[in-house]
């Protein structure tokens, strides 16, 4: 298993000697074959006999170059097939043992890993409950395939997503307490409001009674005037009566002199009555 690659056998390295000629012998020949030079409009039919005679002769060059070219190239070909068979023969071989050797080495660095990932799975927990509870834990199984840099880095996602869901939540909280906050101040202004509606109707109610009140007073006290009146009416006749005087003595001389007590509210009557005319 040990031992060295040996050298690729030298007959396999390329040798220009396999073609029939080298690159200084075509370029004598196309040196010569340049001088060869024709006036399109005179030129004689040997002249282009010979033009056509070199050009074949270059072909022909030309085309036994790529034969043993090909030749050459399926040699090669087949050589490397022959090369790349044998190999994989032999890959054949030694790969699967190489594989499992392959398979136990790892099998130990991710039991090892899985040791070390057990003992780190409680504060991963921890970690992970400490922002947001079991909104971001996963399955323990998901939790130890992480690596430490995985594990961080869905962590710190977590945690984005966690201040990013608290802002939120502490913007939704104030906004909430300023309408709470408004509500309570409007409440205030319409309580203010209503007290003062009540206060104006109770003002309005107890001003419209008092009113009432006035206009049921006066009406007694003109009534009672009027009864009053009535009364002293019917007394004036009596006195009238009981002096001898009758209504249609007013017109005779009587003369009534009255004298209000307001203290009392009474009138006193005094009457007078001619006696008699004298000329002189």
């Amino acid at each position: 298993m040990n031992k060295e690659i040996k050298e690729l056998d030298d007959s396999m390295e390329f040798k220009p000697a396999i073609f029939d000629t080298n690159k200084d012998d075509l370029r004598k020949v196309v040196e010569e074959t340049k001088k060869l030079t024709l006036n399109i409009e005179a030129c004689k039919e040997n002249e282009l006999t010979e033009v056509y005679n070199t050009r074949i002769k270059l072909s022909k060059t030309r085309t036994a170059i790529k034969k043993v070219g090909k030749r050459a190239r399926e040699k090669a070909i087949k050589y490397q097939k022959d090369i790349i068979a044998y190999e994989k023969e032999l890959i054949e071989i030694i790969e699967p043992e190489e594989v499992r050797l392959k398979k136990i080495e790892k099998d130990v660095e991710e039991h090892k890993i899985r040791k070390e990932r057990l003992e780190s799975l409680p504060d991963r927990k921890a970690k992970l409950e400490n922002i947001g509870r079991d909104k971001y834990l996963r399955l323990d199984e998901d939790l130890l395939k992480m690596s430490n840099i995985e594990f961080q880095s869905y962590f710190n996602g977590c945690k984005a997503d966690y201040n990013q869901l608290r802002e939120k939540q502490l913007r939704i909280d104030r906004e909430e307490l300023e309408r709470e906050k408004a509500k309570l101040e409007q409440e205030k202004k319409d309580e203010v409001l209503r007290k003062d509606k009540e206060s104006k109707i109770i003002k309005e109610e107890e001003e419209e009674e008092e009113e009432k009140k006035s206009e049921e007073q006066y009406k007694k006290f003109s009534e009672a005037e009027e009864k009053k009146r009535d009364e002293n009416r019917v007394k004036l006749k009596e006195f009238y009566k009981n002096y001898g005087f009758f209504e249609d003595d007013k017109n005779d001389g009587l003369m009534v002199h009255s004298e209000q007590n307001y203290d009392e509210g009474t009138t006193k009557y005094i009457m007078y009555k001619k006696i008699g005319e004298l000329e002189l």
